[in-house]
Protein backbone atom coordinates (compact mmCIF):
# COMPACT_ATOMS: atom_id res chain seq x y z
CA UNK A 1 0.00 0.00 0.00
CA UNK A 2 1.54 3.41 -0.56
CA UNK A 3 2.06 5.32 1.96
CA UNK A 4 1.06 8.90 2.82
CA UNK A 5 4.57 9.84 4.82
CA UNK A 6 7.54 8.57 3.86
CA UNK A 7 9.57 5.88 5.86
CA UNK A 8 12.70 7.62 7.27
CA UNK A 9 14.22 3.93 8.33
CA UNK A 10 13.59 1.76 5.41
CA UNK A 11 15.17 3.18 2.05
CA UNK A 12 13.65 0.49 -0.01
CA UNK A 13 10.01 1.33 2.07
CA UNK A 14 10.42 4.91 0.96
CA UNK A 15 11.45 4.21 -2.57
CA UNK A 16 8.47 1.96 -3.43
CA UNK A 17 5.80 4.27 -1.59
CA UNK A 18 7.43 7.36 -3.45
CA UNK A 19 6.47 5.15 -6.85
CA UNK A 20 3.60 4.56 -6.10
CA UNK A 21 2.40 7.82 -5.25
CA UNK A 22 3.88 9.35 -8.11
CA UNK A 23 1.57 7.11 -10.47
CA UNK A 24 -1.56 7.99 -8.58
CA UNK A 25 -1.99 4.81 -6.95
CA UNK A 26 -4.97 5.22 -4.45
CA UNK A 27 -6.01 2.90 -0.97
CA UNK A 28 -8.94 2.04 -3.52
CA UNK A 29 -6.76 0.60 -6.19
CA UNK A 30 -4.60 -1.27 -3.56
CA UNK A 31 -7.90 -3.24 -2.29
CA UNK A 32 -9.08 -3.77 -6.05
CA UNK A 33 -5.69 -5.75 -6.40
CA UNK A 34 -5.59 -7.58 -3.42
CA UNK A 35 -9.38 -8.58 -4.33
CA UNK A 36 -8.11 -10.10 -7.29
CA UNK A 37 -5.29 -11.56 -6.65
CA UNK A 38 -6.07 -13.27 -3.43
CA UNK A 39 -8.15 -16.04 -4.72
CA UNK A 40 -5.20 -17.00 -7.17
CA UNK A 41 -3.15 -17.36 -4.28
CA UNK A 42 -2.01 -20.01 -1.89
CA UNK A 43 -0.55 -18.11 1.06
CA UNK A 44 -2.15 -15.43 3.42
CA UNK A 45 -2.09 -11.53 2.39
CA UNK A 46 -0.92 -9.16 5.57
CA UNK A 47 -1.29 -5.14 4.25
CA UNK A 48 1.59 -3.70 5.32
CA UNK A 49 0.63 0.55 5.53
CA UNK A 50 1.13 3.61 8.01
CA UNK A 51 -1.82 4.20 10.50
CA UNK A 52 -3.12 7.69 8.15
CA UNK A 53 -5.12 5.43 6.08
CA UNK A 54 -6.88 3.71 8.64
CA UNK A 55 -7.30 6.90 10.65
CA UNK A 56 -8.73 8.55 7.65
CA UNK A 57 -12.20 5.85 6.91
CA UNK A 58 -12.21 4.79 10.47
CA UNK A 59 -10.98 1.61 12.27
CA UNK A 60 -14.36 -0.12 11.63
CA UNK A 61 -15.10 1.18 8.16
CA UNK A 62 -10.98 0.29 7.31
CA UNK A 63 -11.69 -3.33 8.82
CA UNK A 64 -14.48 -4.08 7.03
CA UNK A 65 -12.94 -2.99 3.30
CA UNK A 66 -9.62 -5.52 4.24
CA UNK A 67 -11.92 -8.57 5.54
CA UNK A 68 -13.81 -7.94 2.44
CA UNK A 69 -11.04 -8.29 -0.01
CA UNK A 70 -9.72 -11.19 1.90
CA UNK A 71 -6.85 -10.11 3.65
CA UNK A 72 -5.60 -11.88 6.29
CA UNK A 73 -3.48 -9.71 8.58
CA UNK A 74 -2.48 -6.09 8.78
CA UNK A 75 0.88 -4.49 9.79
CA UNK A 76 0.28 -0.85 11.15
CA UNK A 77 3.36 1.74 11.02
CA UNK A 78 2.85 4.33 13.75
CA UNK A 79 4.59 7.34 14.22
CA UNK A 80 5.20 10.35 16.65
CA UNK A 81 6.67 13.19 15.14
CA UNK A 82 6.51 15.40 18.74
Amino acid sequence: MPLLIPVFWFAPFQASATRALAKGTTFEDVISMVKGVIPELSCPVALFTYYNPILKRGIPKFMSIVKEAGVHGNIYLITSFS
